[in-house]
């Protein structure tokens, strides 16, 4: 469908392979907090600079999960399935 219209070739290639790899990002970084989480489940609670990073961590894959989300809207909209 995108590649049928010319004004919007361009995005079949940046927003696909935008959806498919940053979410392996995203993926990454879950798997990552929840190890952290496990692994150093009473120093979380104490350690600052510890329980930063594992937000950190969180509200990235949070983002990046919702970045795709919208250019996923957004793809739609540009070309709606018929």
């Amino acid at each position: 469908m995108l590649l049928a219209k010319p004004g919007i070739v361009w995005l079949q290639p940046l927003a696909m392979e935008i959806k498919e790899h940053v979410p392996w990002i995203a993926s990454m970084l879950a798997t990552a907090a929840a190890f952290v989480a496990v692994r150093y489940r009473t120093a979380l609670l104490t350690d600052r600079r510890l329980n930063g990073m594992v937000t950190t961590m969180l509200s990235l894959c949070f983002v990046l999960a919702s970045f795709v989300r919208v250019l996923g809207i957004f793809v739609n909209k540009v070309a709606p399935l018929e």
